[in-house]
C-alpha cells in the first residue's frame, strides 16, 4: 500500500486469504476516494478505481496489491516506468507468464489525496508520461485517447451545419 492510504481492520488479512487458496498468485483490492474538499480532489476521485468495469481487465493499483513470495522475487517493477502504470506492466508480464491475477473486493484502503490544483496537473502530467512508456513499451503507439481526439477533431465540422452538432465533436 501506500503511506498516504489508510487500510480498513481486515485488510492484510482479506488479501493473504485470497493468496492461500492456491488459484492466484497475485491480488489487488478495492481503493476508495475520501469525499473531496475540492476541485482538483473532485477531479481526482475514482481514477484507481478497479474491478468496477469488465473492460479495465486489472487486479492491481499500485496502493493495494500483493504477490506471492516467489513470484515477487522472480519478477520485479520496471524502473523505467517510475511514475504510474508501473503496475499495470507488472500485471501484463505477470498475466503473458500464465500467472493468474485477482480483486479482493472486502480488501480496501482509503487513497487520501490531498490535491491542489497544481498538484493535481503535476499528477496528471506524470500519469500521462508514464501511460505512454507502458503503451509504447507493449508496442502500442497510438492511444486511444489519440483515437478519439482525431474523431472528434473530424466531427468538428459538423458545427457549421447546425451547431447544436458540435456535440458530437465534444
Amino acid at each position: 500500500t501506500d503511506s498516504d492510504c489508510v487500510v480498513e481492520e481486515r485488510w492484510l488479512a482479506g488479501l493473504v486469504d485470497r493468496l492461500r487458496q492456491g488459484d492466484v498468485q497475485f491480488v489487488g483490492g478495492a481503493v476508495e476516494s475520501p469525499p473531496p474538499r475540492n476541485l482538483a480532489e473532485r477531479a481526482y476521485v475514482g481514477t484507481s478505481r478497479i474491478g468496477r468495469a469488465g473492460w479495465q481487465n486489472r487486479s492491481m493499483v499500485g496502493c493495494n496489491m500483493a504477490f506471492r513470495r516467489d513470484v515477487a522475487l522472480r519478477y520485479r517493477f520496471d524502473e523505467s516506468l517510475n511514475y504510474y502504470c508501473d503496475e499495470d506492466e507488472l500485471e501484463w508480464r505477470l498475466r503473458q507468464a500464465g500467472y493468474a491475477g485477482a480483486l479482493v473486493p472486502d480488501a480496501r484502503v482509503t487513497h487520501q489525496h490531498h490535491q491542489t490544483l497544481h498538484s493535481y496537473f503535476r499528477q496528471a502530467w506524470r500519469q500521462g508520461r508514464g501511460a505512454a512508456r507502458f503503451w509504447y513499451k507493449r508496442g502500442i503507439y497510438v492511444g486511444r485517447d489519440l483515437v478519439f481526439g482525431f474523431l472528434s477533431l473530424a466531427a468538428l465540422p459538423l458545427g457549421l451545419l447546425d451547431a447544436r452538432l458540435l456535440i458530437v465533436a465534444a
